[in-house]
Order: structure tokens, then C-alpha cells, then sequence
């Protein structure tokens, strides 16, 4: 499939009576969007990835939401190691502007056991970004393949180092804190309890935690006491 084709079959699936709806959920996009039911887009990015797609990277006009999240899909669908998936990763990283990007994307990437190395360095590369979205990019990395033993406790001590303190990332670090301390309690409660977060995101944390239905109520209870106030200057 070329650019040119991708851009016919999206057009083919556009449903503006999305419009609202998804405008409403994804606010932050600076790109026009067609309004396409996400198992449809998934679909034709799943069959796409079965072809040559790689023209799709070199042909990109980056003009629409789906046609970004559509390249990004395909490559992450496609069948391929770690490394040969960096370069497109890269090119594709600068044109990511909104949170629903980072959270469809790096789930559908296919990383095996044997990548994990070189997976958990890219995602230390993507902190240390100054693009908000690629920051997030990373920490949803660590959300999603990194959050569990042997790597749980370098996951949880890159969090701690972030000192991003745009909107987006710091939502994604409460997320992955929140979901670390399902399995893992005991660590997140020592970061809430040193107040090593940011004031945001630390009561973002609480929050989330408080709102999951796998940690216990009493647990909720708990760290409801460690809520902080925010210091007006």
C-alpha cells in the first residue's frame, strides 16, 4: 500500500457523524480530523502492514489525525524486531501531538523478550526528549513493558527522575505509578509517602489509585492522608 492508496481507504472510512465526540476526547491534535471508528482503522492498518508499507514513511504527508495514527499503526503492527522498528519510530515521533497517539501506538508494538534492551534504552531516549509527546511516548513504554519484574524498580526510579512538567506527561507518570502499585504497592506508597513527585503528580497518583478497582479500600484510605497542597507564591 502507498501514501496514496492510505489516503482513499481513510477517506472511504471517514464518518463525520463522529465528529463531536471525537473532537471532545481528543483535544489536543493540531491536525484535521476525518472521524474514523478506531476497529475499522486498526483493520486497514493491520492488512497494510501485511504489504510493503515502508513507501508509507517515505511518502507521508502527515495531513490528518488518522493518517499520523494510521502510519504509526501500520509499522507497529508489522513484523518486525525492535531495532529494524527504530527508524520508523524516530520519524515518526515529531509528528505526535496528542495523547491518544502514544496510548494506541505503544500497545500495538510488538516487542519480544529479546528486544526489551534495546527497547527500555529507546525509552530513555524519549525522556529525555523536550517534545511532550515523545517524553509520553516513553513513559508509556514503561507502562506497558516495563512495569513488572526484573525491570519494575528502574521503571519506577526513571518516573521519579522526570521533571517534565507539561500537562500530559505528568498525567501519563500518575497512570503508570497508579498501575505499578496494583502489583507493587509498597514501592509507590515509599515515593508518595518522601514526596519525591511533584505536588501535580503526586496527587494525580492518589487519585488514580483511589479510582482503580484492584487496590484494596483501605490502601484508599490510607493514602488519601498523603494528599499535599499545592505552595501558592
Amino acid at each position: 500500500m502507498n501514501y496514496h492508496e492510505l489516503q482513499i481507504s481513510l477517506l472511504a472510512l471517514a464518518d463525520p457523524s463522529l465528529a463531536d465526540y471525537q473532537k471532545k476526547v481528543i483535544s489536543d491534535t493540531r491536525y484535521p480530523m476525518l472521524c474514523i471508528r478506531m476497529p475499522a482503522l486498526r483493520k486497514l492498518c493491520r492488512q497494510a502492514a501485511k504489504e510493503d508499507w515502508k513507501q508509507l514513511f517515505a511518502q507521508a504527508q502527515w495531513e490528518s489525525y488518522e493518517a499520523v495514527m494510521a502510519v504509526g499503526l501500520v509499522a507497529a503492527y508489522a513484523e518486525l524486531s525492535f531495532e529494524e522498528m527504530l527508524p520508523y519510530l524516530r520519524q515518526l515521533l515529531p509528528h505526535l501531538d496528542s495523547w491518544a497517539y502514544t496510548d494506541t501506538i505503544v500497545p500495538t508494538l510488538k516487542i519480544r523478550q529479546s528486544d526489551k534492551e534495546k527497547a527500555w534504552a529507546f525509552a530513555m531516549e524519549c525522556l529525555e526528549s523536550d517534545r511532550e509527546y515523545t517524553v509520553r511516548f516513553g513513559v508509556i513504554l514503561l507502562l506497558d513493558y516495563f512495569s513488572q519484574e526484573p525491570w519494575v524498580d528502574r521503571s519506577l526510579a526513571a518516573l521519579v527522575r522526570i521533571r517534565d512538567t507539561r500537562y500530559y506527561v505528568r498525567m501519563a507518570v500518575a497512570w503508570c505509578l497508579a498501575e505499578i502499585a496494583v502489583k507493587h504497592l509498597q514501592p509507590v506508597l515509599d515515593i508518595l509517602e518522601n514526596g519525591a513527585l511533584d505536588v501535580f503528580t503526586h496527587n494525580k497518583t492518589i487519585q488514580k489509585m483511589r479510582e482503580s478497582y484492584r487496590i484494596a479500600p483501605d490502601t484508599k484510605a490510607a493514602i488519601r492522608l498523603l494528599k499535599r497542597k499545592e505552595t501558592k507564591i
